[in-house]
C-alpha cells in the first residue's frame, strides 16, 4: 500500500513537471478574454489531474470518480459544485448551453443506469477531460468518439463571467481564488500537488 501510494505520487509529480516546463496544454482553447480568465484556471486544473486513478466513490487525488473530479477542479477555482453527477446536472447555478466554452461541464446519459450518469470538463477543440472507468484514470478524450456521441446529454455552464477579478469581487471565496488571481504558471498545479501529498 505504501509503495503504491509512493508510485502514485511520483507519477503525479512527474506529470506536474511536464505541464510546468513543457507547457503541454493539448487541445485547449485558453483565455479568450485574457490571461486571467477563470476558464483558463479550470482547464489547467483539469489537465493537471490527468493520470490520477479512477475510483468509484473516490474523492481524493489518489482516486476520483467523475463527479468528484469535476467538483475538485471547480473547487480549486473557488467554485462549489454538488457532489454527484445528477446533482451537478440539476444545480440551478448552471444553465444548459448549445455551444460549449472551455471549462463548461459536459454530461452523458444512460452510461450507468438510466438518466444522466457521467460528467467531464470541456477543454476546447472538441475534447474533454474526465475520470474514465474504462481507462482507469483521468484522461483527455475526443467528444467525437462514437460512445460519447451516443450518450451525450448536453453542456452545462456555471461561469457567466470570465474574469477572475470580477468573480472575486462578486463572491465570498477562499484563498484559492485569490491565489488564482496571480495566474502564475505554477499556481494551479502546485495546489493539486499539495492536495495529493497531504491526502
Amino acid at each position: 500500500m505504501r509503495e503504491q501510494r509512493l508510485a502514485t505520487q511520483v507519477t503525479f509529480i512527474l506529470y506536474i513537471f511536464t505541464v510546468l516546463f513543457c507547457g503541454f496544454y493539448s487541445h485547449s482553447l485558453l483565455a479568450q478574454d485574457g490571461a486571467n480568465d477563470l476558464r483558463q484556471v479550470l482547464v489547467r486544473a483539469a489537465i493537471a489531474f490527468t493520470k490520477v486513478p479512477y475510483r468509484y466513490g473516490g474523492t481524493t487525488p489518489r482516486g476520483l470518480d467523475c463527479s468528484a473530479f469535476t467538483q475538485k477542479v471547480y473547487r480549486i477555482a473557488g467554485l462549489e459544485l454538488p457532489r454527484t453527477t445528477k446533482a451537478q446536472a440539476g444545480d440551478p447555478q448552471g444553465s444548459w448551453v448549445n455551444s460549449p466554452l472551455p471549462g463548461d461541464l459536459v454530461f452523458f446519459k444512460n452510461t450507468r443506469g438510466r438518466g444522466v450518469s457521467h460528467v467531464g470538463i470541456y477543454v476546447g477543440d472538441g475534447y474533454m477531460v474526465h475520470a474514465s472507468v474504462e481507462s482507469g484514470e483521468v484522461v483527455e478524450a475526443s467528444l467525437s468518439q462514437r460512445y460519447f456521441r451516443k450518450h451525450f446529454a448536453g453542456y452545462r455552464r456555471f461561469l457567466q463571467s470570465g474574469s477572475l477579478e470580477d468573480f472575486a469581487r462578486d463572491s465570498s471565496q477562499d484563498q484559492r481564488t485569490q491565489v488564482a488571481l496571480n495566474h502564475d504558471a505554477i499556481t494551479v498545479e502546485s495546489i493539486i500537488l499539495n492536495e495529493l501529498i497531504n491526502q
